[in-house]
């Protein structure tokens, strides 16, 4: 079940943005939408976090990730990495990417 949360992540090398929001994705120029969270890390810095390589928390502590917008909003974006945990390695089984 999707929150009533939205969450904009600016991706860096290569530059791509991705919202993720109540029952929708958008990517690229579609995706340059407002959010009460935005998150910038690099490609590689999400696909080790999407895959659990590496804690969310633990990435924002060392500051692999940067984050904008409230505390508790943050901690509600938990329920929409469960998420992306489930569907992400699926995705990369289809396009060939390195697990």
């Amino acid at each position: 079940m999707w929150l009533r949360l939205s969450v904009l992540t600016a991706f860096r090398d290569p530059e791509v943005l991705l919202w993720v929001g109540p029952g929708k994705v958008l990517a690229g120029e579609e995706a340059k939408v407002d959010a009460p969270i935005r998150l910038e890390m690099t490609a590689d810095t999400a696909h080790d976090i999407y895959l659990k390589k590496v804690n969310l928390a633990t990435a924002l502590g060392t500051g692999k990730v940067k984050a904008k917008g409230p505390a508790m909003k943050l901690v509600q974006m938990a329920s929409l990495l469960k998420r992306v945990y489930e569907e992400y390695p699926r995705l990369c089984k289809k396009h060939n990417l390195p697990m």
